[in-house]
């Protein structure tokens, strides 16, 4: 199996627990102080390697200006809008509407001829099966709009806003990861992209925070805290993605991604607030199994 592959099941996984914990966190702190804390965080540990280890890849940033500067402008809209969405919606379900509609985004752009890094014409089963995970995503935010899903005790302004939201991550997201592909096919490493990747969403959220109240950021016990779930469910995570990214294709790692929703599914009851609802669970089983679909029939490029 491409080794691309195995790196992005790993941050499947990891983002489920993610997903459950920052949802949580986001209904009691500070939003944008925990942002800027987490990718600040990613931010100076991989600048901190880079200078360290290849200094030589600040002149290929330098010469991937333009899609670096792309790439940071989609990441923070992408990471933005998804966990404001977690503050609004069900975690599973938030998930999979960002990771589905990164795969249909991506497949649109393919099909109307914009080119894709690293993959090849989408073929006629792969849009077929895209379409059917777009009925998918349908009928799950129905099922929200409909109060349906795990969290229902939220107005009708406040899930239209957070399906907004959603989807808009999976749009954004797509553009992200296309964006750091194209650094990557410029000579850009890994670890490279990861440091200068979140300046724009630090930018922001640090415009938020001094705008606000700066004492609203964790201090004490709770800043290493926050340290510690940013270090192992962001940071490392990150890094699993974007190695994984680049070994394998733009769309063999949405539909890998598609797969994280189950486990989120599985893990999002250690929030209180949530309740079991058969209605999630069956969005999210079909979606499982057309993403499944998918993948089995999807040739894995750029192998070991």
């Amino acid at each position: 199996m491409n080794s691309g592959v195995v790196y992005i099941l790993i941050f499947v996984l990891s983002a489920g627990f993610r997903d459950v914990w920052f949802a949580g966190l986001f209904q009691k702190a500070d939003f944008f102080g925990i942002v800027l804390i987490s990718f600040s965080l990613a931010l100076i540990l991989f600048s901190i390697f880079v200078q360290a280890r290849m200094p030589g890849q600040w002149r290929l940033v330098g010469q991937a200006w333009k899609e670096t500067f792309a790439a940071n402008l989609a990441t923070a809209a992408a990471w933005l809008s998804y966990f404001l969405a977690l503050k609004s919606l069900e975690p599973a379900v938030v998930n999979t509407l960002h990771s589905g509609f990164a795969s249909v985004s991506l497949m649109g752009l393919a099909v109307i001829g914009v080119p894709i890094a690293g993959a090849g014409a989408p073929s006629r089963r792969e849009r077929f099966l895209t379409a059917g995970l777009l009925l998918v995503l349908l009928y799950l935010a129905a099922m929200v709009l409909w109060g349906l899903t795990g969290l229902s005790n939220r107005g009708l302004e406040e899930n239209m806003l957070g399906l907004g939201l959603a989807f808009a991550s999976g749009t954004f997201i797509a553009l992200a990861t296309e964006g750091t592909r194209r650094m990557n096919q410029k000579g850009v490493g890994p670890e490279a992209v990861l440091a200068v990747r979140f300046i724009a969403i630090i930018v922001i959220s640090g415009a938020a925070v001094g705008l606000d109240d700066a004492s609203a950021l964790p201090t004490g016990r709770d800043l290493g805290l926050l340290g510690v779930a940013a270090l192992c469910l962001i940071v490392a995570p990150l890094y699993m993605l974007q190695i994984g990214v680049a070994r394998t294709s733009a769309l063999s790692v949405w539909i890998l991604l598609a797969l994280g929703p189950s486990l989120v599914f599985c893990v999002q009851f250690l929030d209180g607030r949530l309740r079991p609802s058969l209605y999630t669970l069956a969005g999210i089983a079909l979606y499982s199994l057309i993403a499944i679909w998918m993948a089995l029939g999807r040739k894995y490029e750029r192998p070991d």
